[in-house]
């Protein structure tokens, strides 16, 4: 990408709001001019609402509208790269998928697909007026390449002039506004000629999801009629369709700009092979019967079985029932049941274990599924000796995953293997921007971690390290309180002529001890 050259910025908006059309139409033309230099596939617009606290999805395009649905509003005290964009009034840059679950564990929940993300706040006279995000496909390692960051500024310093002097209040239902890329025609008669010779059905959707284009292969394959197709959505025109895991693979298309397929069978009980293609426009999918195709590269793989490996979208709702769990979880003990529960089951993980640092000594403070003598061979060892490297994930704040045992030995040569496991993931315990522990995943085969797992427990141990660390200093101060108490309380009551326990004191609401002591029995001596 070349230099960009500086345009002559339009005047800024109007005060009173009159003449909305005509701001909003040069940030429409800022906004897809920004998204077309840098080749983004997406470009999102956050105006700050009047009261400060809330940024509002002014603009978008290339998002489908589930997911844009779903961050339409953003609170500023949300731990998000918008957010934080706003609040600390600075760029935010996320290579991949990996990174936004390590440094944003909640969100890689709500936003399972691979993107690289750029976003940076619009201040005008030293105030936050909004925020302006690009997505393109991931990168992992990559770094903005100047001329993007260049034009990401120079956009948002002419939408700081743009934009009105009054900040929009916060509407109920506040929809945003969707702009479109220019569009490729209908078909002609020529192309759709030439597509329905060959054996595989072809299909063109929009960003939305709609079959604007389809060949008569694709339409007899999946046993419907094209006029009845085209403007609707496979998933909600055919029934045998409708898995929210296929609609899925159209959004993770869609933002990832990555090639994604799934396999199912038709009516007849013919396995299809679906390929969706992204482009900024859409999304081509071709179609194929899975025993079709002669090339052993194009044969699509036999479908999941769920013995083997849980869908993602299993995997990801084990995964946000325990995010709302962990958040009532009060001691560290009940972490580690509440996660091991959860996850072992979801992700076919024979052992885990927790472990933190103490004075220089690796320290195992919870675990299952590992024996007594595992347990001994960490307990207490020297952090020096176990992790001597400083990429290690207990040091380096970077999750490691080794699908095999001579993967793991062949980075750490002096690694201890534990009741003959054969795989783990070694997830950081990051919390207020230290490690503060690791959790260790263990299998008792050799495991190949996708693209997905490593994003999903990466952002798993952002969940964990929040939560153990909030039990961990509850701990600390239940025991102090019990001690003060211990210390300070009498042993028995004594025993007062003439009076009697009529009433006992209970926390009114669950959770951590809430409740007060009450010395109503202290017997006092004259002086």
């Amino acid at each position: 990408m070349g230099n960009v050259p500086r345009r002559s910025p339009p005047p800024p908006g109007p005060a009173d709001g009159s003449g909305g059309r005509s701001w909003r139409s040069h940030v429409d033309r800022l906004l897809l001019g920004a998204a077309t230099t840098t080749c983004a596939h997406v470009c999102v617009l956050y105006l700050m609402a009047d009261d400060g606290r809330v940024l509002l999805m002014e603009a978008e395009s290339g998002l489908p509208e589930p997911v844009a649905r779903s961050w339409v509003l953003i609170r500023t005290t949300d731990q998000s790269p918008v957010a934080v964009a706003a609040r600390e009034r600075r760029p935010v840059w996320l290579a991949d998928r990996e990174e936004m679950a390590r440094d944003f564990p909640l969100v890689a929940l709500a936003f399972p697909y691979g993107f690289s993300l750029a976003v940076a706040p619009i201040v005008r006279d030293g105030d936050v007026r909004g925020v302006m995000l690009l997505l393109w496909p991931p990168a992992p390692a990559r770094q903005p390449v100047r001329e993007e960051l260049d034009v990401l500024t120079a956009t948002c310093d002419d939408l700081a002039r743009i934009l009105p002097e009054n900040k929009p209040p916060v509407p109920p239902g506040h929809q945003p506004r969707i702009l479109a890329r220019e569009q490729p025609r209908d078909g002609d008669d020529v192309l759709l000629t030439c597509l329905n010779r060959l054996p595989e059905g072809y299909c063109m959707l929009d960003v939305e999801g709609r079959i604007i284009l389809i060949t008569d292969p694709a339409a007899e394959l999946l046993h419907a009629d094209p006029d009845e197709l085209v403007g609707k959505r496979p998933w909600d025109a055919l029934a045998w369709l409708a898995d929210p895991a296929y609609e899925d693979r159209y959004r993770a298309a869609v933002v990832s700009q990555e090639v994604t397929y799934f396999t199912t069978a038709n009516p007849d009980g013919q396995w299809l092979a679906f390929h969706l293609y992204p482009g900024l426009a859409g999304i081509t999918m071709r179609v194929t019967p899975s025993t079709m195709a002669r090339d052993p590269r194009t044969v699509m793989p036999d479908p999941v079985v769920a013995a083997d490996r849980p869908p993602r979208l299993v995997a990801l709702h084990e995964l946000l029932h325990l995010a709302s769990t962990l958040a009532r979880a009060v001691t560290a003990q009940e972490v580690i049941d509440l996660v091991a529960d959860h996850v072992m089951p979801a992700y076919h993980v024979q052992a885990l274990a927790i472990l933190t640092t103490k004075g220089g000594h690796m320290r195992v403070d919870a675990s299952r599924g590992y024996s007594r003598k595992a347990i001994e061979e960490w307990d207490g060892q020297p952090l020096v000796r176990l992790s001597p490297d400083p990429n290690h994930p207990l040091t380096a704040g970077t999750a490691a995953f080794f699908g095999s045992w001579a993967e793991l030995h062949a980075t750490y040569p002096d690694a201890v293997r534990s009741d003959n496991m054969c795989a783990w993931a070694f997830l950081p315990l990051t919390a207020a921007g230290r490690v503060v522990g690791m959790c260790i995943l263990a299998y008792d085969r050799p495991h190949r971690f996708t693209t997905d797992e490593r994003a999903s427990l990466t952002a798993l141990g952002g969940l964990i390290a929040q939560a153990f660390e909030r039990a961990r200093l509850y701990d600390v101060k239940h025991q102090l309180a019990q001690s003060l108490q211990s210390s300070l309380l009498p042993r028995t009551l004594p025993s007062l002529p003439g009076l009697e326990v009529v009433a006992r004191y209970l926390p009114a609401t669950p959770g951590m001890d809430i409740g007060g002591d009450f010395y109503d029995f202290i017997r006092l001596d004259d002086t």
